[in-house]
């Protein structure tokens, strides 16, 4: 009786430890599927695709910093002066996002599957 109450014991314990392995396999895959914070824009929250670095060192979507600098002329997040020849590109975010895209991106799936175009 002892043997066998103690294998069930022994038994939960592995699949406790397997559970909590799984669980932490998930939680890495889908921290690792997930674009950093320094990929992503600012103020849209959304991946860039042109970072550009100012001569603050901070990084931001081409096209929204060009349209911020059209109508203020400052850094928004410094307020110093700042205007568009002042902008460099950020080749090595730009090399990490591309990465990010064409490992994770490709295995996402499509929230609207296509439909075929012939009936």
């Amino acid at each position: 009786m002892a043997k066998a109450a103690e294998m069930r014991v022994r038994a939960a314990k592995e699949s406790e430890r397997a559970a909590e392995m799984r669980a932490a396999r998930l939680e890495r895959t889908t921290k690792e599927s997930e674009p950093a914070a320094q990929m992503r824009s600012t103020r849209l929250e959304a991946v860039m695709t042109d970072p550009v670095v100012t001569k603050y060192g901070y990084t931001y979507e081409r096209t929204n910093i060009e349209r911020h600098i059209e109508a203020y002329n400052t850094d928004p997040l410094t307020g110093l002066p700042l205007t568009v020849s002042d902008l460099v590109p950020n080749f090595s975010l730009r090399d990490a996002i591309e990465y990010y895209n064409l490992h994770f991106i490709r295995f996402l799936v499509p929230l609207y599957p296509r439909r075929n175009a012939s009936p």
